[in-house]
């Protein structure tokens, strides 16, 4: 009885084969339950990272099908909005072309027309020279047959048949040619001749003489042929201006202290032309940048200006001349940039081109021809008493 619990008391301590297999079977089950949950979870991520990936790239491929069709609308719109500006742009082009060739027609047409009349002064003043020469050589033969018929007469004579026809020649080219120089030339020609006779009466004819030539000096009147070249130059000149930086301007205003190009356009401005151009600070209008097709017009516009006040000088119209002249001096004082010499240049020209006076007016008689007629009516009542006395 003593050794069964001796027994049965040493069996735990002594494990067997059978016992040790089954702890290594419960291990193994143990770590691979502990695995599998790890491989499921791996498996789980993949499918539903492709998942994703396909319901991404649907999405995108649906977006896709749905943008292309609108992007091709918007694609086609803006062709056809292109394509619209263009046939617009083409049509302002042809418009404009249209525009200057009419222009141009009725400038020529105007020239022709200046041209022929000019042409037919010139023919009428010809022929008025020619009578009235042909009437002073009548007078002068018929004085040439009056002094050889008076033996022992003065020399005086002939020399106051010379002056007297000199004075008339003088008077003739101031008022229907406004020929100052000539009538400069035949007045001093007359004076030289009074001074070779030496007699005192004749001075108030000589004091006459002087002031008839003072009175001509003073006289502005333009060669319209030069003013047409000088206009002409202009018109080159203008083309190659440039136009305003419109962020300087901008800059200029926000500054005070950068307004070197405004003081210089007052001082040019101010020097005696009030009237003609207006100088005024920059509107909203003028703050915005050009284009191409803007600059384009609005050369071509100064352009136009400057003919008109190129025919406006040809046919002395001083009006039109001066109005045009005031439209092109605001066009460069609007849109040119005030201090590139070319323009300045150009200014300073239309300045001088404004002082200009087309024509002079009423020109007076000349005194000299009147005081010379006094002269030899003075002379001819003398010699009248002088022979009733006889």
């Amino acid at each position: 009885m003593s050794s069964e619990p001796s027994k049965a008391s040493e069996q735990p301590s002594a494990p067997t084969a059978e016992t040790e297999q089954s702890g290594d079977e419960m291990r193994y089950l143990s770590e691979a339950d502990l695995q599998q949950p790890v491989v499921r979870t791996g498996r789980g991520i993949a499918w539903l990272t492709l998942l994703y990936s396909l319901l991404l790239t649907g999405a995108l491929v649906a977006v896709g099908y749905w943008l292309y069709p609108q992007w091709q609308q918007l694609n086609e719109g803006q062709q056809r909005q292109q394509q619209a500006l263009e046939r617009q742009l083409d049509e302002e082009r042809s418009g404009l072309q249209r525009s200057q060739q009419q222009l141009r027609d009725e400038q020529q047409r105007q020239l022709e027309q200046w041209q022929q009349q000019q042409r037919q002064q010139q023919d009428e003043l010809r022929r008025q020279l020619q009578q009235q020469q042909t009437q002073f050589q009548q007078q002068l033969r018929f004085i040439e047959q009056r002094l050889e018929q008076q033996q022992g007469a003065a020399p005086s004579i002939w020399l106051l048949a010379e002056v007297d026809y000199l004075l008339r020649m003088a008077s003739q080219k101031i008022w229907l040619e406004l020929d100052v120089a000539t009538s400069l030339q035949l007045l001093k020609s007359a004076d030289s001749r009074l001074a070779r006779l030496g007699e005192p009466a004749l001075l108030s004819v000589r004091e006459a003489i002087r002031q008839d030539e003072q009175a001509l000096s003073r006289l502005r009147i333009p060669d319209p042929a030069e003013t047409q070249l000088t206009i002409r130059s202009l018109r080159e000149l203008a083309r190659e201006l440039p136009f305003k930086d419109q962020q300087q301007t901008l800059q200029g205003q926000s500054e005070p202290t950068d307004a070197g190009w405004r003081e210089r356009g007052l001082r040019l401005w101010r020097q005696g032309l009030q009237q003609l151009v207006q100088v005024r600070r920059s509107v909203a209008e003028d703050n915005f940048s050009l284009s191409r097709e803007q600059q384009f017009l609005l050369r071509q516009r100064l352009q136009q200006q400057l003919v008109q006040a190129e025919l406006a000088a040809m046919q002395q119209q001083s009006a039109l001349f001066q109005a045009s002249l005031r439209e092109a001096a605001d066009l460069v004082q609007r849109y040119f940039e005030a201090s590139d010499a070319g323009t300045q240049q150009l200014s300073a020209r239309l300045v001088e081109l404004a002082r200009l006076e087309l024509h002079p007016g009423y020109i007076a008689p000349l005194q000299s021809l009147e005081a010379l007629q006094r002269y030899q009516r003075t002379i001819q009542l003398l010699g009248e008493d002088a022979g009733d006395e006889l």
